[in-house]
């Protein structure tokens, strides 16, 4: 694999590790049993083979090649909180100055051999890229990775070796799958030998079936007009139209761009109230007074949106206060394994 990598490795690394941990934090113990993409695996087992490599990079980062460093650690009876204190260790470790000037020995890839620092980083990344995935896809949950990311991502993927390498005991990938179509994560997680359409066996797929829940935010306008910042009912999250108003102070920018920014932070606080996030969002509906307005808010809709890509329309229409310069109306599908 080449070695002139992104030289912000260390930061996307990170990044995929924590988005893993965000993922693993929403497992229970009846998920532990589930089967995941990695045939040999429970959930469980994914999660031990996932903190023992954080546990045998971190020893790696220091210079320590052990091979006892890589044996499989028992997750007690907190597996959610065994593998994020391994995550924790790898993060710290890899955040230490001048670790990508380091030489790193990992025997469980290939014993006396030294790899540098950004390959070394490299392989870790694309490993918690692919697991992210897998542990979300166990779960039926969203993953969410920036743009960025996944075009770094994609690039490791492709410098992974292929041929019969991949079919030796222990390899770290599969052979590729034929894909075509998709997100760039499916065309990432295809390269390194897992199907981007598998399912659990027995997964239902179907929306929740919960009582009704009116959530509110405690702005002024829901009291003075009588109506719920969100509805959740039936496995659907219905969010009323958002504007740019903190509903803390009921202030609002001048900017058409921050208030932006604030509709999606408002409307990411509604859906957490019923275990969603903006990854789970199907169709978007934006409103605004002036057209002109639209397009310098696309780059803050496509940081919020580009990966998840909902259904969306723009309409040009009178707002209910002249401050008011967008107002957004979202609608989320509740995931099917949130409790």
């Amino acid at each position: 694999m080449p070695t002139n990598l992104d030289p912000g490795i260390v930061a996307l690394d990170a990044q995929a590790v924590s988005e893993s941990v965000r993922l693993v934090a929403q497992a229970t113990a009846a998920d532990m049993a589930r089967p995941t993409p990695c045939s040999d695996w429970t959930l469980h087992g994914l999660l031990r083979h996932m903190a023992t490599q954080h546990y045998g990079f971190a020893a790696a980062s220091a210079g320590d090649g052990d091979m006892a460093r890589w044996q499989l650690r028992p997750l007690g009876d907190d597996p959610v909180g065994a593998y994020r204190a391994a995550a924790e260790c790898v993060l710290a470790a890899f955040a230490a100055d001048g670790v990508l000037d380091r030489e790193f020995p990992l025997p469980e890839f290939k014993r006396g051999l030294m790899f540098p620092g950004p390959q070394a980083v490299s392989f870790h990344f694309i490993d918690y890229v692919v697991h992210s995935w897998d542990v979300a896809r166990t779960l039926g949950l969203p993953v969410r990775f920036d743009p960025a990311l996944l075009d770094v991502a994609l690039t490791v993927a492709r410098a992974v070796p292929r041929g019969n390498s991949r079919l030796e005991p222990g390899a770290a990938f599969a052979p590729g799958v034929a894909w075509s179509g998709g997100s760039r994560l499916d065309q990432i997680v295809a390269i390194l030998g897992r199907s981007p359409d598998w399912r659990p066996p027995s997964a239902d797929s179907g929306p929740r079936s919960t009582p009704r829940q009116a959530i509110l935010s405690g702005s002024a306008f829901e009291e003075q007009i009588g109506y719920a910042r969100a509805v959740a009912d039936g496995g659907w999250v219905h969010v009323s139209g958002t504007t740019g108003f903190d509903y803390t102070t009921m202030t609002i920018s001048d900017d058409v761009v921050e208030q932006a920014e604030q509709c999606l932070r408002n409307i990411q606080a509604a859906l957490a109230e019923a275990d969603c996030t903006l990854a789970d969002v199907v169709r978007v509906r934006y409103l605004l007074p002036d057209r002109a307005d639209f397009e310098p808010c696309w780059p803050v809709l496509r940081r919020y949106f580009s990966e998840v890509r909902p259904a969306a329309t723009m309409l040009v229409c009178g707002l209910a206060d002249p401050r008011m310069k967008i107002e957004i109306e979202a609608y989320a599908r509740q995931p099917p394994s949130a409790t």
